[in-house]
């Protein structure tokens, strides 16, 4: 994975800002600006998720590829990025974190150490990587239009207990949340912080 990542920002070098969203597979995506959106995993296919392991349950493999997905892989994005970055404020890198980080989720523990990691690294990449600024956003549940671990009815109950759960019943959309990685990428004063984009889960 370090290799990879290591040639896929030489062969977009320059870059302006960097925005690692998920866990699902390997994929760049360049505007053209200098824009550039990664999603890389350590162990999961295309299109898979890692699901959560109950802690009881929970292998040293399981926990390994909990944190190489949500934690290893957005370190080695960042140890390449800025290497590639121009060192101006105007640069940035942003991260993703989910709400598990602020409101517990039973069953969920592994998953929960691997993405409050993500915070700490963000704002110590903040002081390591500066001028480039450096941010994380946690994120609440999302409509992608891709179901990883459910379909058929299974995935509308999935999708009504979410609903349910936010203070405006319903489930946002990529492009609800993207104004939250836009604002982070514009504001040259913004660094180091955590940017939560729930839909309002955190009141209930």
């Amino acid at each position: 994975m370090d290799e990879n990542i290591r040639t896929l920002f030489e062969e977009l070098d320059p870059v302006d800002h960097v925005v690692f969203t998920g866990e699902f597979g390997l994929r760049k995506s360049a505007d053209g600006k200098g824009v550039v959106e990664l999603s890389v995993s350590a162990t999961a296919p295309i299109g898979e998720s890692v699901p959560p392991v109950p802690i009881a349950n929970a292998t040293v493999e399981d926990l390994r590829t909990a944190m190489g997905a949500r934690y290893i892989a957005p370190a080695l994005v960042a140890k390449h990025a800025g290497r590639h970055l121009r060192p101006d404020p105007a640069t940035s890198i942003t991260l993703s974190t989910g709400v598990v980080t602020e409101r517990p989720i039973p069953g969920w523990s592994a998953i929960a150490g691997a993405r409050s990691a993500i915070i700490g690294l963000g704002k110590n990449l903040a002081l390591d990587l500066r001028p480039v600024r450096v941010n994380i956003v946690a994120v609440g549940a999302v409509d992608t239009g891709v179901s990883v671990h459910q379909d058929g009815e299974r995935r509308v109950d999935v999708q009504s207990a979410l609903e349910s759960r936010t203070a405006m019943g319903r489930v946002a959309l990529a492009e609800d949340v993207a104004e939250a990685y836009l604002y982070c990428m514009k504001d040259m004063n913004v660094t180091g912080s955590v940017i939560s984009t729930n839909g309002g889960v955190l009141l209930r």
